[in-house]
């Protein structure tokens, strides 16, 4: 299992931190720590340490003054799980881990569901408490309806001009609630028409905008920049079931699952969804 730790304080912007099985993480304000925090005057100088105990990563307080919370519930020694939230001090340290396969490379689980109409799904979808959608608005005009509609918020992943001039065109990203009224609407209308993603991060909604915006374009070999319309769910399948190692990682960075629909999934709704994973 793979750790990543994104760490959040109030002096730096938020860092990226990769760990694997066999490193051990001391985190406080000593300077030799893995993750050295010497501005945080409530943290102890050696705080916590983690490791990888066969199965698992696990927390271990050191004995510090302050203490050590995870998801708001004081803890000395605990397993972690991947989206659970470290707070030391004043010093927030959020948890991502990422299967590996045999080798050590991470890997991306890919189910199969099988549903028999949008309510099925709407049954799956409704119960995520952290959920989004990528709509392809150059797919349907409906999209644009829909958005300009709902109080949700949304956004085109293209800045300035270009999210104007494009605005017909754009991949938006819009958050979606327990309880929204859009969720079903999306449902009826786009997933069998292949203009909507949806997947689940707990992560800000700035925060996955401004991740999912760095796919919008690669280099090509002829060192010519292109749009990548990874936002596609007949895109994005391929491109999730290629990617490996740290692309993998890079991709998926902020993101907890993925359901896109099936190739034989057809109006009567009769065959399966694709969800995909990192646990």
């Amino acid at each position: 299992m793979v750790l990543r730790l994104l760490v959040r304080t109030i002096r730096e912007p938020e860092k990226e931190f990769i760990f694997h099985p066999g490193d051990e993480v001391l985190i406080g304000r000593y300077e030799g720590a893995a993750i050295s925090l010497p501005y945080d005057r409530e943290v102890s100088t050696r705080h916590l340490k983690l490791h990888y105990d066969s199965t698992r990563w696990r927390l271990q307080d050191l004995g510090s003054t302050n203490g050590t919370r995870v998801n708001g519930q004081s803890l000395r020694d605990t397993d972690l799980a991947n989206g659970d939230i470290i707070a030391l001090g004043s010093t927030e340290l959020a948890v991502r881990v990422m299967p590996t396969s045999s080798n050590g490379t991470p890997q991306l689980v890919e189910e199969r569901i099988d549903i028999q109409s949008p309510e099925s799904l709407y049954a799956i979808l409704s119960k995520e408490p952290s959920l989004y959608a990528l709509l392809d608005a150059a797919r349907d005009p409906l999209v644009l309806g829909y958005l300009y509609q709902c109080t949700e918020r949304y956004q085109s992943l293209y800045e300035g001009n270009t999210a104007i001039e494009m605005a017909e065109y754009s991949p938006y990203l819009v958050r979606l609630p327990i309880g929204c009224s859009l969720l079903p609407q999306l449902l009826d209308a786009g997933w069998l028409n292949s203009w909507v993603v949806f997947l689940s991060s707990i992560e800000s909604f700035d925060t996955v905008r401004r991740h999912f915006r760095k796919f919008l374009r690669v280099r090509l070999p002829t060192s010519e920049i292109v749009y990548v319309r990874f936002y596609d769910p007949r895109v994005l399948h391929s491109f999730l079931t290629t990617l490996e190692g740290t692309e993998l990682m890079d991709f998926c960075a902020v993101t907890k699952d993925f359901w896109l629909p099936g190739e034989s999934l057809d109006a009567a709704w009769t065959s399966e969804i694709k969800h995909f994973s990192r646990y």
